[in-house]
């Protein structure tokens, strides 16, 4: 394991009292229902490793993707890019202009 991702796994779970183990992707995923999925990720992400992403998405072909490099785990929510890409996913859901 990475020393960026176990800091991060260490944070998670004392903000969170879970190990988080509970929060593992694959676990958690509603297989089989219609849901309108989008991620954004990074591929050189050291917390989340994008091969994980690569098994999880090839068994889940109707997830669409954004690959968002060089944001980093931490900081891809505060990307202008990815937050006009996320307003663009809500609006486009709701029929907004």
């Amino acid at each position: 394991m990475l020393w960026a991702q176990a800091a991060f796994l260490a944070i998670f779970e004392h903000l969170f009292s879970k190990p988080a183990a509970h929060c593992n992707l694959n676990d958690l995923y509603l297989s089989g229902a219609q849901l309108n999925h989008w991620l954004a990720y990074d591929s050189a992400d050291l917390v989340s490793p994008y091969p994980f992403l690569q098994d999880f998405l090839a068994t889940r072909p109707s997830i669409r993707t954004k690959n968002y490099e060089g944001t980093g785990h931490e900081r891809m929510l505060k990307s202008v890019e990815m937050i006009e890409d996320l307003v663009n996913e809500v609006n486009g859901t709701l029929g907004v202009k």
